[in-house]
Order: structure tokens, then C-alpha cells, then sequence
């Protein structure tokens, strides 16, 4: 079901992101995270079409879950932010390690060692005894309409629908988008990796714990340390979760 709301005088609507959304999504997307993103910034992603390309696919791997967000400024339709979304359950093979394992730039090696040591330093799955994820992949805002709460708007929402997916309270309005296999699923926690101070902000104020951190100065790219390259004030990267 969308949901509509209002900030600073706006009108926005959040809709689950449908097949037919898909290509204004990316576009967004593609703007957003090379240019602003700190993974992406730090391995120099943007002068790299291999892996910008890489990139794009990866998005491609998440949305048919069915379980991504849009927020649309209603006045103009346009989708300005988006919380991309993907079940993890590695018991059932449910996961993005096959579409990782099939990159071939050096930008999206760092990238996914980068993942793996925040997410198996501290793994969630063993730590809390769990099965099934709900994992925030992407969250993106739009340049333009950034400092409104529309990332807190959006990502609270989708922490509100995995809650009644891990109870099996999903509307078959809302089940529309997603296939059978993620249908069945029930996850016990939400969690994410947040690489910049807003983001980790926000994720404290949605009650997120952190669970690992690890200081920009412990990955490198080219011979540069992320700490070299990010603005200043991002001084570590989060891995964060929350039992729903």
C-alpha cells in the first residue's frame, strides 16, 4: 500500500518499486551513488564503465525481490529517493554472493572484501542465531531534495513492512511484486552497512545497533586509504542490524 506524506510544504507518496519503475530507479540511482555514495567515491567507481556497469547489475540482482522503495514527489511524479532492499538467507542460497562472485573490476573486489570484513567480523546470522534477513542494500536521495527526511521517511517504511513480513502480515497488495520464494519468507532482523555519518544517524535513530565498526583507515584502494579520499567528517563504516 503506498503511503502519502508531506515535508516543508511537498507532497511525496511511497510506492514499492514495480518492474515498470525499474529504469527511473537506476537512473537515480546511478546518479546518486558513483558520484556521492563513499564506497563508490573512494574506489574512483565513476572513471571505470566496467564498473559502473558492475554496479548497475548488482541493482538489477536486488529489486526482484519485490521489497523496494520509492519515493515519489507528487506534483511532478519523479521518483527522488529510494530504499532498494534483498532477503538474506544463506540456508536457502537466498543471497547476492553469486552475482559478487561473477565481478571482475578491481573497484567491486575492494568493494565486496569491504563488505565482508564489516559483515563477517561480526556475523549476525551466527551471533544472534537467525536465518533470514532483511537487508538494506541501497539508500538513495535524489541531490535536489536531500535534507528533508525523505531517506528516514523511506527507510522507516521499509523497516514497517519487514516487520509485518516477519509476521506474515503482508497484504496481497503488498505481496504483489514479490516472487514465491521471498513470499515465504519471514525475516528476524533488518540490518545494512551505512558508510557515512547521516546514514548512521539515521540508522541510530531507527534503533539500528552497530555491530561492527571499522575505521575508513583500514580500507584501501590503489594505494589510497578511504579516509584519504571521503570527506572528512566519515571517519568509520557501520555494519548495523535490528531484530524485527
Amino acid at each position: 500500500m503506498a503511503k502519502q506524506f508531506a515535508l516543508k510544504g511537498e507532497e511525496f507518496e511511497i510506492r514499492n518499486i514495480s518492474p515498470d519503475m525499474y529504469e527511473e530507479t537506476e537512473e537515480l540511482f546511478m546518479h546518486v551513488f558513483p558520484n556521492y555514495e563513499n564506497m563508490c567515491l573512494a574506489t574512483n567507481m565513476k572513471e571505470s564503465p566496467e564498473a559502473l556497469e558492475e554496479l548497475r547489475q548488482l541493482l538489477h540482482a536486488v529489486l526482484p525481490d519485490g521489497i523496494s522503495f520509492a519515493v515519489i514527489h507528487k506534483p511532478t511524479g519523479k521518483i527522488v529517493a529510494i530504499c532498494c532492499n534483498k532477503i538474506i538467507n544463506h540456508k536457502k542460497n537466498i543471497s547476492l554472493d553469486e552475482v559478487f562472485e561473477s565481478f571482475k573490476t578491481p573497484q567491486m573486489f575492494t568493494i565486496d572484501a569491504y563488505l565482508v570484513r564489516l559483515e563477517n567480523d561480526f556475523d549476525v546470522f551466527k551471533q544472534w542465531q537467525v536465518e533470514s534477513a532483511f537487508e538494506i542494500e541501497f539508500l538513495a536521495v535524489h541531490p535536489d531534495w536531500t535534507k528533508r527526511g525523505l531517506a528516514f521517511n523511506v527507510c522507516s517504511y521499509a523497516l514497517d513492512f519487514a516487520v509485518a513480513m516477519s509476521k506474515g502480515e503482508l497484504t496481497p497488495e503488498q505481496m504483489a511484486q514479490m516472487p514465491d520464494h521471498i513470499r515465504k519468507e519471514r525475516p528476524d532482523v533488518s540490518m545494512g552497512v551505512f558508510t557515512s555519518l547521516y546514514t548512521q544517524r539515521m540508522a541510530a535513530k531507527l534503533n539500528f545497533i552497530p555491530v561492527n565498526v571499522v575505521p575508513m583507515t583500514e580500507f584501501s584502494f590503489e594505494g589510497k586509504t578511504f579516509a584519504e579520499v571521503v570527506a572528512p567528517e566519515h571517519v568509520n563504516s557501520q555494519h548495523a542490524a535490528k531484530k524485527l
